[in-house]
């Protein structure tokens, strides 16, 4: 089958992979529509600390049930729970999977949805059925939640997350004539921001920067 791999920085394949075995408990699904978070753009700019390639992405997807299963029968169309959580501990025990001491979270820790045909088998329970029957027969986009591809860098995490990537800073005031500036993230210290421009380095101190934004070159 088909999938989106995940093969180094800032390299991403459509390219064929093997059908994942059926686990017990699980169901196949057909992938219809598949959303890019802003952590897969992290993982695609090689800059996300877990994701490791070759991975598949995605983890905001939604499909129909290819074959009938315990809870779900072919052709129900679902949205599959991404969380990888170990059910054990007492954050899981106590209904909080979501801060497991374990966490993980398919398209990062284990392959993901954006395959053309079927993803993996999901072996941990799914969501509730989407709906009885789909109310826009069109293409659209279904979006889960995304801070964005060209999401602002805000928090010292944010920095040290991008380190490397390439970013457009805006100032308050123009330096050298101008108040955008587009360049590779190459440092941060207390708020201030250093970019390398071509083959030289520039520093904005925290008082002059206004904007510090992911930039996407397609």
């Amino acid at each position: 089958m088909k999938a989106l791999v995940y093969e180094g920085a800032k390299k991403a394949v459509l390219e064929d992979v093997k059908e994942p075995k059926k686990k017990e408990g699980a169901v196949k699904l057909d992938i219809k529509y598949c959303g890019i978070c802003g952590s897969d753009i992290g993982i695609y700019l090689g800059t996300h600390p877990r994701a490791k390639a070759p991975l598949v992405f995605g983890h905001e997807f939604l499909g129909i049930v290819a074959e009938d299963g315990q809870k779900f029968k072919k052709g129900d169309r679902v949205v599959p729970f991404p969380l990888l959580s170990c059910g054990q501990c007492r954050a899981c025990r106590t209904g909080n999977e979501h801060v497991c001491n374990t966490l993980g979270l398919i398209g990062i820790d284990k392959d993901g949805g954006v395959n053309i045909l079927d993803c993996e088998a999901i072996s941990r329970a799914l969501s509730d059925i989407l709906d009885e029957a789909d109310p826009i027969e069109s293409s659209y986009i279904f979006e889960v939640a995304s801070a964005g591809a060209e999401r602002p860098l805000k928090r010292p995490g944010d920095f040290e997350q991008f380190m490397g990537s390439p970013v457009l800073l805006k100032t308050y005031k123009p330096v050298d004539g101008r108040k955008e500036f587009s360049g590779d993230l190459a440092g941060y210290d207390n708020g201030a921001v250093t970019l390398r421009i071509g083959e030289e380095e520039k520093r904005f101190e925290k008082d002059a920067v206004a904007l510090v934004r992911l930039r996407c070159d397609f």
